[in-house]
């Protein structure tokens, strides 16, 4: 499984992404984020840099092993 994951890993973690920012457009575009409240604004940011974050952490945790 390791060897899999090492050999699509970019695949895979284009697709995690993908769904992540797909989920929370979904979100948004369910009326969920109408107005002009700011607090939502950063909900929305601080979900994106989370999962950019996330991916980012696999990836350095994987190169340095």
């Amino acid at each position: 499984m390791n060897i899999l994951f090492k050999k699509y890993k970019g695949i895979v973690l284009v697709v995690f992404l993908g769904l992540f920012i797909s989920g929370i457009d979904r979100y948004i575009m369910g009326g969920h984020f109408q107005g002009v409240e700011e607090h939502k604004h950063y909900i929305y940011i601080a979900a994106l840099l989370f999962g950019l974050v996330l991916m980012l952490s696999v990836l350095l945790k994987d190169d340095a092993s």
